[in-house]
């Protein structure tokens, strides 16, 4: 069973990303491949990613090496909004490390900062915050 659940929003360009349990390289990669072949993906869309059930289990090396891979295989470009809700401190040193190339990130501690973040309208918070409860 995987440690994470995703859902594409079609309708807000956005997808939702919830860990729980272990996060690890080998995990991650999974849900890159995931995400590539889902036919409802498009790499314009935003990405809220849930750390607060997760423990992550990765070296420096490996979450700088992961970043270092998604930035390379997806072409991001500065435009590109990614918002990372976490709960503890390593939840916040991961997401900091792993987002330090140049994009328009933040890792927050609350929903309502995090959709904020990538322009979702507040009229939509609630519908998000039900589905991220029905993932846990």
């Amino acid at each position: 069973m995987s440690n994470y659940k995703y859902a594409i929003l079609k309708e807000l360009q956005l997808v939702l990303i919830i860990f729980k349990n272990e996060v690890t390289f080998k995990g991650l990669k999974e849900l890159i491949k995931k995400l590539n072949i889902d036919v409802e993906f498009k790499i314009s869309y935003k990405i809220l990613i849930d750390l607060r059930l997760s423990k992550i289990d990765m070296t420096f090396d490996e979450v700088e090496r992961f970043s270092n891979c998604i930035h390379k295989s997806t072409k991001l470009d500065t435009s590109f909004l990614i918002s990372f809700f976490t709960e503890t401190p390593e939840q916040v040193v991961t997401s900091t490390i792993y987002s330090s190339n140049n994009l328009q990130y933040k890792v927050l501690s609350t929903l309502e900062a995090s959709l904020n973040h990538l322009n979702v309208k507040a009229s939509n918070f609630e519908m998000i915050d039900k589905r991220i409860k029905n993932y846990k």
